[in-house]
């Protein structure tokens, strides 16, 4: 026999599904990231209240940003320029090849410039080189770099390969899409027209994460030790928050007095994928990393 519901058990019935539904989205509605949902209502935490006049926040493979603030403006990136530098060179110049720091690389161009304590005329291995440029942010390491890929396209002397490396440099920032920025020296000098916005940098980063991971992984090292003939040298990195948060993947740091403090940081999240996270004219570049990272703990992790 069937017995047929009561407008009671019916009203129950309803209940229950209408309860059942408001649980899952409650539990989606918590999540602090979705794909592709930047127009979504979702709830994020209170942004932290950073230094920083550029910023961006967003995961690998996902465009959307979890924190930002005018990722969209041309500003001068510093050192982080660097991180094209070793991109370009890593593609260019073959695993064996020397690089030689010639006396044009070693040549001071700013009050203050950041130089290796490699002598003039020596030579160390590609890696070694790009250890310098991008753990100890190294310019005459940038500069020996860029001179020995324009080498090998055929720049007889320092100014051409140097103008020859420069145009691959602009070639591979073009093959990114990096459409509103623009370099006009591998060292990431202040000078008219070099520029990157955060959003060009978060996809330079992430070009690196998936196609050349073991370039990001060298700039987890918290100091390098290169050695040339019967001396051996030691620097320490440039970023400070590598041995507060040993969890930290990768990065990079800038500084000049027009593009004030920069830094990049990959930093992983428990959602299957790390958060990309680029600071730019900041006057505090830790300190807003230090923010970042423990808003990423407190949200993501």
């Amino acid at each position: 026999m069937i017995l047929s519901q009561s407008p009671r058990q019916k009203l129950l019935e309803l209940l229950c599904i209408l309860t059942g539904g408001l649980l899952i989205l409650y539990s989606l509605v918590r999540i602090p990231f979705l794909p592709h949902s930047s127009s979504s209502p979702v709830a994020l935490p209170p942004i932290p209240q950073l230094s920083a006049d550029v910023y961006l926040v967003r995961l690998v493979g996902n465009p959307d940003a979890l924190l930002t603030r005018k990722e969209w403006k041309p500003v001068a990136p510093a050192s982080l320029t660097k991180l094209m530098t070793a991109l370009v060179a890593e593609k260019l110049i073959p695993a064996k090849t020397p690089i030689v720091f010639s006396k044009e690389a070693k040549t001071i161009q700013e009050v203050g410039e950041k130089i290796s304590p490699i002598p003039t005329e020596k030579q160390i291995s590609k890696e070694a080189a790009i250890d310098l440029a991008l753990v100890a942010s190294a310019n005459d390491a940038a500069r020996a770099l860029a001179q020995a890929a324009g080498r090998n396209l055929g720049g007889r002397n320092y100014a051409e390969g140097l103008s020859q490396f420069m145009i691959e440099m602009e070639k591979q920032r073009e093959k990114l899409g990096m459409t509103h920025s623009h370099f006009e020296n591998p060292v990431g000098l202040d000078a008219e027209g070099h520029v990157a916005t955060a959003e060009n940098l978060a996809t330079l980063i992430e070009y690196i994460w998936y196609n050349h991971p073991l370039l990001l992984n060298r700039t987890r090292q918290n100091e390098i030790t290169i050695s040339t003939d019967n001396h051996t040298y030691i620097m320490e990195s440039t970023n400070e928050l590598l041995k507060e948060f040993p969890a930290i993947l990768g990065g990079k740091t800038g500084f000049t007095d027009n593009a004030q403090g920069a830094l990049i940081l990959v930093y992983p999240t428990r959602l299957g994928r790390p958060a990309i996270i680029v600071l730019m004219k900041s006057p505090d570049r830790f300190g807003d990393g230090r923010k970042i990272i423990n808003w990423i703990e407190t949200n993501l992790n």
